[in-house]
């Protein structure tokens, strides 16, 4: 090593740090050897400060990192179960799609079904060889009402008139009228309506003069078939009037 002048005018040569002792000598050792060895100590020291801060920091570090780990578990739950409800939801509005599909088709099904009934529109004269097979062999789902009547009397000449404008009105009701003197019907007994539906009697309304009166108009008519379910019941009709019969 090459000696170290004046201090005042000489620089130090740098320490070869491969070649300081590993000892380390008390702190404020003077000369060159002392200086050297100063200096390696404060360097261990400078070490030990590093690694302690290092350890520190790493500390810190792993804290954190747990932390995050902990932060990312979290959060992870909360979006599988975020996941989990978009998914119930998903499955929830599928069901209900499905379930709305069905109904529209059953209503699809049900016009279909409506429009395959059989229309009619105007009042038909039956007899005594057409009657059965008009009643019997008509479609379940269509109601048939029959008026027993006589031309010379009144009240079923104003009926007809009324039913002939019903049948325009309903046209998936089916109305007939029946001259009653071809089954030796008794005329006292008229005006006469008998409602049937798939071939069995609903309801029979002999002398309906009897209930309505003779100034009986087309609106009673209405409301007797109403309360038979023939027809759905008018709502532009007084209410003592829709419970009168």
């Amino acid at each position: 090593m090459k000696e170290i002048g004046n201090a005042d005018t000489d620089q130090p040569e740098a320490p070869n740090f491969m070649k300081l002792p590993q000892k380390i000598r008390p702190y404020g050792n003077t000369g060159p050897k002392g200086v050297l060895a100063d200096y390696a100590e404060a360097k261990e020291r400078a070490r030990i400060r590093i690694a302690k801060k290092n350890e520190e920091t790493w500390n810190m570090l792993e804290q954190k990192t747990i932390t995050l780990r902990d932060t990312k578990q979290e959060k992870d739950e909360e979006e599988e179960e975020e996941e989990d409800f978009f998914e119930d939801y998903k499955e929830k509005r599928l069901r209900e799609l499905k379930a709305l599909q069905h109904k529209q088709q059953g209503n699809h099904n049900s016009n279909e079904n409506r429009s395959e009934r059989p229309t009619f529109g105007y009042l038909r004269t039956t007899s005594v060889k057409e009657f059965v097979g008009d009643i019997e062999k008509e479609n379940s789902n269509v109601f048939v009402v029959v008026h027993l009547y006589e031309e010379f009397i009144s009240p079923c000449v104003k009926l007809n008139k009324y039913l002939h404008k019903l049948a325009i009105k309903y046209p998936f009701v089916k109305f007939l009228k029946f001259l009653a003197s071809e089954s030796n019907y008794d005329s006292f007994a008229l005006p006469t309506i008998l409602i049937y539906r798939a071939g069995n009697v609903v309801s029979s309304h002999v002398r309906i003069t009897s209930t309505l009166g003779n100034d009986f108009d087309s609106s009673d008519i209405e409301i007797l078939l109403g309360h038979q379910g023939v027809i759905a019941l008018p709502y532009n009709l007084p209410s003592f009037a829709r419970n009168n019969i």
